[in-house]
């Protein structure tokens, strides 16, 4: 097991969150038999990450913000798992059929992945900036357009994709969708800025 020096970022929960992550623990415990103390109680009214990089290079607002950024990496892999069917093996364990079909749906994931990309310029998907477009259906309407390419039937035609792309985006929500603090940013622009003078 490694140890070394790392830095704790807490923040309270707004009262009714706080209540119902309690609640959850209660219903968690309550199916094992099991009653949570109070200290555990406690600790579920607040969202704490443990963090090595010290708060000279990224803040405790900051390092809680990019926290709850990754929750768009659980997102990737829903989008693989539902519109793509990733998650659908057709064969035994350890089969080179495995490996094969395997790697065909990582390649297929690829295609519709870059695809969505390029038409969806201008707020798809990249947590740099506001976005306004998430790329649930974008990519569910490239899968069927890749599908339509494979099986070698006309394609979409490229100059409809903005008046698509205009269906496609956010109703109106209270929550803002998720982006990179600003401060993780700037930092990412100074490495590539070292990387590439």
């Amino acid at each position: 097991e490694a140890s070394g020096p790392g830095w704790l970022h807490a923040v309270r929960l707004p009262p009714e969150a706080a209540e119902a992550a309690r609640r959850r623990c209660r219903q968690a415990a309550q199916r094992k038999g099991r009653t949570p103390r109070e200290a555990t109680l406690f600790l579920a009214g607040w969202v704490m990450v443990f963090t090595t990089v010290p708060p000279e290079t990224l803040d405790g607002p900051t390092v809680l913000a990019l926290y709850r950024c990754r929750w768009q990496v659980e997102l990737a892999f829903k989008r693989l798992k539902t519109l793509l069917d990733l998650d659908a093996l057709r064969t035994q364990q350890n089969s080179q059929l495995g490996e094969v079909w395997i790697r065909g749906k990582l390649l297929y994931a690829l295609v519709v992945e870059r695809g969505a990309q390029r038409h969806g310029t201008g707020g798809f998907d990249s947590l740099d900036r506001p976005r306004r477009l998430t790329p649930w259906r974008l990519l569910a309407i490239v899968r069927q357009a890749v599908d339509r390419w494979i099986g070698d039937v006309q394609r979409w035609q490229d100059d409809h994709w903005d008046a698509c792309l205009d269906v496609l985006k956010e109703r109106p929500r209270r929550r803002r969708l998720q982006t990179l603090p600003a401060r993780v940013v700037e930092m990412m622009n100074v490495q590539k800025r070292q990387r590439c003078g």
